[in-house]
């Protein structure tokens, strides 16, 4: 498990796709990573890589629309 910090502007895009949630018994995985967003641009982070919380929010169990508006508004 590692920490990673992103410091994302509230324009600027998180650049990943996600799959997984609670309702398919997965955890919140990266499934693609856009070159012009700051996941890719941060080299942290890594397809098949697990989601398990943003800022304060756990992501463990959460449905994967409920993780899509999570990251989706997370600045």
């Amino acid at each position: 498990m590692r920490t990673v910090r992103l410091h994302k502007q509230a324009k600027e895009p998180l650049g990943i796709s996600i799959t997984g949630g609670k309702e398919h018994g997965l955890p919140i995985l990266i499934s693609e990573i856009s070159k012009n967003g700051l996941a890719y641009q941060s080299g942290q982070l890594f397809v098949g890589d697990s989601i398990l919380s943003v800022n304060k929010y756990d992501l463990r169990n959460v449905k994967h629309a409920d993780a899509v508006k999570i990251l989706s508004t997370v600045v």
